[in-house]
């Protein structure tokens, strides 16, 4: 999902934000290169109590340099459809 929404959707950020109490999403997030860049403190009410919500986002040259791709090899190699559906000329 992640590859999908930097490379065919064209995205630059992608934010995710589970609550305070879901430490194996916040771990999975984390795995996946994802910064932690804030709580917002007893912001969700949740059956009765409030809960923490956690703030995480990852940029695109982030997900490149964990991935080893970059903008230029996925062009050449076809993958990337995201200058063609720009109107940029690709190789000539």
């Amino acid at each position: 999902m992640i590859a999908y929404g930097l490379n065919d959707l064209g995205l630059h950020r992608i934010e995710a934000n589970p609550l305070g109490h879901n430490a194996p999403s916040a771990n999975l997030l984390l795995k996946l290169g994802f910064t932690l860049e804030g709580t917002l403190r007893q912001r969700c009410l949740f059956r009765g109590q409030n809960f923490d919500q956690l703030y995480f986002g990852l940029l695109e040259d982030e997900w490149r340099k964990l991935t080893g791709s970059t903008d230029q090899e996925e062009k050449i190699s076809g993958k990337d459809t995201k200058a063609q559906r720009h109107g940029e000329v690709i190789g000539g």
